[in-house]
Protein backbone atom coordinates (compact mmCIF):
# COMPACT_ATOMS: atom_id res chain seq x y z
CA UNK A 1 0.00 0.00 0.00
CA UNK A 2 2.74 2.48 0.96
CA UNK A 3 4.71 1.52 -2.13
CA UNK A 4 1.73 2.45 -4.34
CA UNK A 5 1.37 5.74 -2.46
CA UNK A 6 5.06 6.54 -2.91
CA UNK A 7 4.84 5.72 -6.62
CA UNK A 8 1.81 7.99 -6.97
CA UNK A 9 3.56 10.84 -5.18
CA UNK A 10 6.68 10.38 -7.27
CA UNK A 11 4.46 11.05 -10.29
CA UNK A 12 2.57 13.91 -8.60
CA UNK A 13 5.82 15.51 -7.48
CA UNK A 14 7.13 15.35 -11.03
CA UNK A 15 3.90 16.79 -12.44
CA UNK A 16 3.90 19.63 -9.88
CA UNK A 17 7.61 20.36 -10.52
CA UNK A 18 8.39 19.39 -6.93
CA UNK A 19 11.68 17.73 -7.75
CA UNK A 20 12.84 17.00 -4.20
CA UNK A 21 9.45 15.53 -3.31
CA UNK A 22 9.49 13.30 -6.38
CA UNK A 23 13.05 12.14 -5.64
CA UNK A 24 12.22 11.51 -1.98
CA UNK A 25 9.22 9.37 -2.87
CA UNK A 26 11.28 7.41 -5.42
CA UNK A 27 13.86 6.73 -2.69
CA UNK A 28 11.06 5.70 -0.31
CA UNK A 29 9.82 3.22 -2.96
CA UNK A 30 13.25 1.58 -2.98
CA UNK A 31 13.50 1.59 0.83
CA UNK A 32 10.00 0.12 1.12
CA UNK A 33 10.73 -2.65 -1.35
CA UNK A 34 13.95 -3.52 0.51
CA UNK A 35 12.15 -3.41 3.87
CA UNK A 36 9.36 -5.61 2.53
CA UNK A 37 11.91 -8.06 1.10
CA UNK A 38 13.79 -8.23 4.41
CA UNK A 39 10.57 -8.65 6.37
CA UNK A 40 9.33 -11.45 4.09
CA UNK A 41 12.72 -13.17 4.34
CA UNK A 42 12.51 -13.08 8.12
CA UNK A 43 15.55 -10.81 8.41
CA UNK A 44 13.81 -8.32 10.66
CA UNK A 45 12.07 -8.68 13.98
CA UNK A 46 9.74 -5.78 14.74
CA UNK A 47 9.79 -6.68 18.43
CA UNK A 48 13.59 -6.68 18.61
CA UNK A 49 13.73 -2.89 19.00
CA UNK A 50 11.33 -1.28 21.42
CA UNK A 51 9.98 2.24 21.07
CA UNK A 52 12.47 4.47 22.86
CA UNK A 53 12.61 8.06 24.08
CA UNK A 54 15.01 10.33 22.21
CA UNK A 55 18.03 11.59 24.16
CA UNK A 56 18.57 15.38 24.15
CA UNK A 57 21.73 15.03 22.08
CA UNK A 58 19.80 13.17 19.41
CA UNK A 59 17.30 16.03 19.18
CA UNK A 60 20.13 18.49 18.57
CA UNK A 61 21.78 16.22 16.01
CA UNK A 62 18.47 15.56 14.27
CA UNK A 63 17.63 19.27 14.00
CA UNK A 64 21.13 20.02 12.71
CA UNK A 65 20.78 17.22 10.13
CA UNK A 66 17.36 18.54 9.13
CA UNK A 67 18.71 22.05 8.54
CA UNK A 68 21.81 20.76 6.71
CA UNK A 69 19.81 18.45 4.46
CA UNK A 70 17.27 21.22 3.80
CA UNK A 71 20.07 23.63 2.84
CA UNK A 72 21.62 21.06 0.49
CA UNK A 73 18.30 20.21 -1.16
CA UNK A 74 17.39 23.90 -1.47
CA UNK A 75 20.73 24.60 -3.14
CA UNK A 76 20.21 21.74 -5.60
CA UNK A 77 16.68 22.92 -6.38
CA UNK A 78 17.85 26.49 -6.90
CA UNK A 79 20.64 25.32 -9.21
CA UNK A 80 18.16 23.23 -11.20
CA UNK A 81 16.26 26.41 -12.05
CA UNK A 82 13.01 24.46 -12.38
CA UNK A 83 11.65 24.42 -8.86
CA UNK A 84 9.50 27.00 -7.08
CA UNK A 85 9.43 27.46 -3.30
CA UNK A 86 12.78 25.73 -2.98
CA UNK A 87 13.33 26.34 0.72
CA UNK A 88 9.82 25.20 1.68
CA UNK A 89 10.00 22.01 -0.38
CA UNK A 90 13.53 21.34 0.87
CA UNK A 91 12.41 21.82 4.48
CA UNK A 92 9.49 19.41 4.07
CA UNK A 93 11.60 16.82 2.26
CA UNK A 94 14.51 17.01 4.72
CA UNK A 95 12.07 16.61 7.61
CA UNK A 96 10.68 13.46 6.02
CA UNK A 97 14.18 12.00 5.58
CA UNK A 98 15.09 12.68 9.21
CA UNK A 99 11.71 11.32 10.37
CA UNK A 100 12.19 8.13 8.35
CA UNK A 101 15.68 7.62 9.81
CA UNK A 102 14.36 8.07 13.37
CA UNK A 103 11.40 5.79 12.63
CA UNK A 104 13.71 2.93 11.65
CA UNK A 105 15.21 3.18 15.12
CA UNK A 106 11.81 3.51 16.83
CA UNK A 107 12.77 6.80 18.46
CA UNK A 108 9.91 9.03 19.61
CA UNK A 109 11.50 12.08 17.94
CA UNK A 110 10.31 10.66 14.62
CA UNK A 111 6.85 12.09 15.28
CA UNK A 112 8.10 15.66 15.74
CA UNK A 113 9.80 15.49 12.35
CA UNK A 114 6.79 13.87 10.68
CA UNK A 115 4.64 16.64 12.14
CA UNK A 116 6.97 19.40 10.86
CA UNK A 117 7.29 17.71 7.49
CA UNK A 118 3.53 17.15 7.12
CA UNK A 119 2.75 20.78 7.97
CA UNK A 120 5.34 22.01 5.47
CA UNK A 121 4.00 19.65 2.79
CA UNK A 122 0.49 21.00 3.40
CA UNK A 123 1.78 24.45 2.45
CA UNK A 124 3.80 23.11 -0.51
CA UNK A 125 0.79 21.27 -1.94
CA UNK A 126 -1.53 24.20 -1.16
CA UNK A 127 0.71 26.57 -3.12
CA UNK A 128 0.67 24.15 -6.07
CA UNK A 129 -3.11 23.67 -5.87
CA UNK A 130 -3.21 20.00 -4.88
CA UNK A 131 -6.00 20.42 -2.34
CA UNK A 132 -6.83 16.73 -1.95
CA UNK A 133 -3.21 16.16 -1.01
CA UNK A 134 -3.40 19.03 1.49
CA UNK A 135 -6.31 17.15 3.07
CA UNK A 136 -4.31 13.92 3.08
CA UNK A 137 -1.40 15.62 4.81
CA UNK A 138 -3.84 17.10 7.35
CA UNK A 139 -4.78 13.50 8.16
CA UNK A 140 -1.06 12.61 8.35
CA UNK A 141 -0.63 15.50 10.81
CA UNK A 142 -3.35 14.10 13.07
CA UNK A 143 -1.75 10.65 12.79
CA UNK A 144 1.64 12.10 13.76
CA UNK A 145 0.14 13.62 16.91
CA UNK A 146 -1.57 10.31 17.68
CA UNK A 147 1.68 8.42 17.03
CA UNK A 148 3.57 10.74 19.36
CA UNK A 149 1.02 10.18 22.14
CA UNK A 150 0.98 6.41 21.67
CA UNK A 151 4.76 6.13 21.64
CA UNK A 152 5.08 8.50 24.58
CA UNK A 153 2.80 6.23 26.62
CA UNK A 154 4.81 3.19 25.45
CA UNK A 155 8.09 4.75 26.58
CA UNK A 156 6.60 5.60 29.98
CA UNK A 157 5.38 2.01 30.39
CA UNK A 158 8.82 0.55 29.57
CA UNK A 159 10.94 3.14 31.36
CA UNK A 160 14.39 4.42 30.33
Amino acid sequence: MFIACYVAYTWIGTEADLLATAAMNAIFVILSIEGWRAWKAGETDDDAVLVRPSPKGLWVTSFAAWLGIAAAISTLLTLSGRADSTWLEATATAGAFVAQFLLTRKLIATWAFWLLSDLAFMVVYGVTGYWVTVGLFAVFTVLAVQGWRTWHRATKAVGP
